[in-house]
């Protein structure tokens, strides 16, 4: 069933691919606005590299675990417990009953600390201070390898729902999370409306295009 869910997505994945890049692109042609917080990106990704690798495995799965147990409680899950540990992995232990694809994979595309750190940004004006902005970037990119270092097909939780649909719902979400988190810093959260408006005329023309065509084509003949 979930190979037929991530064949619905992957016209949402083309969509909003096209936005995303048109996202990213701005954000690198205005990178001037955003020097603090691609400091503080950039010289984390480089400590990551020659030296925090190990010594961060231990935050990256609690970090993890903490999402899963987070989601649990939205959904109504009592959580009892969160096991991280620095090389055995992690577990969170929750009312399994009625469990969704949507507990088990937030992990993979949900940076959990860099939103809170965002709505504290918000709410205090954070965004306004050159410190702030470098925090923001490190957390950023602690989120980003604890992510990348979770994408790995032996993952319990992607096997769980399928590599397929895992793998396309998660590059999906990924993009849209991205792209909210740097709107959010160039205009405001507000704007966000804006890019899912975007995203889903992109997906809509595209299925309209492959209608279409297939209409035209000797299929229907």
């Amino acid at each position: 069933m979930y190979i037929i869910f991530g064949i619905l997505l992957i016209p949402f994945l083309i969509g909003f691919f096209k936005e995303f890049t048109s996202v990213i692109f701005s954000f690198f042609k205005n990178r001037q606005l955003y020097l603090y917080f691609l400091y503080g990106f950039g010289g984390y990704i480089l400590l990551y590299v020659i030296l925090l690798r190990k010594r961060m495995r231990f935050w990256e799965t609690l970090s993890h675990e903490l999402t899963h147990a987070v989601f649990a409680v939205l959904f109504f899950k009592k959580v009892g417990a969160i096991l991280a540990t620095h090389d055995e992995g992690g577990v969170t232990v929750y009312s399994a009953k009625n469990s969704n694809f949507v507990i088990r994979l937030t992990p993979y595309f949900f940076p959990l600390f860099l939103v809170l750190l965002l709505v504290l940004g918000v709410l205090t004006n954070g965004m306004a201070f050159r410190n702030f902005q470098i925090i923001l970037g490190v957390v950023a990119a602690f989120q980003f390898c604890t992510i990348l270092r979770d994408l790995r097909p032996y993952q319990p939780d992607l096997q769980a729902q399928g590599l397929f649909f895992s793998y396309i719902l998660i590059v999906l979400m990924n993009m849209i999370v991205i792209s909210c988190i740097i709107i959010s810093l160039q205009l405001g959260w507000q704007e966000c409306g804006q890019f899912f408006q975007k995203g889903f005329s992109h997906t809509i023309g595209l299925l309209e295009r492959v209608f279409y065509a297939i209409k035209a084509s000797k299929f229907f003949s």
